[in-house]
């Protein structure tokens, strides 16, 4: 689980490397102003030999912190459920308690 943690704190940090590259390719690619031959002219030379795919915003996945699970991560503390639970149950997270019916 160490590697995939790895894997995404490497990607969220060339994400923020080239974040403001991919912000002006977008806006030059979505720019009407600007003839459709000189756009497909960026597509083709500037997307593929500037840009790395791996540092595309959809590539990042969220993660727990703690555990490094994948799945139904909570956005606010960002663990899983289950850690979040766990840690609940324990006393661990302040002003959360269990409701009972």
């Amino acid at each position: 689980m160490k590697y995939l943690l790895q894997k995404d704190k490497n990607r969220r940090q060339l994400f923020l490397k080239q974040e403001g590259k991919w912000l002006i390719f977008r806006s030059l690619l979505h720019n009407q102003g600007i003839s459709l031959e000189f756009r497909k002219f960026l597509y083709e030379k500037f997307f593929f030999s500037v840009l790395v795919l791996a540092g595309s915003r959809y590539r990042i996945k969220n993660r727990c912190i703690l555990t490094g699970r994948g799945g139904s991560i909570s956005r606010k503390f960002r663990i899983s459920r289950i850690t979040f639970r766990e840690l609940c149950n324990i006393g661990k997270i302040g002003g959360i308690s269990r409701s009972s019916w």
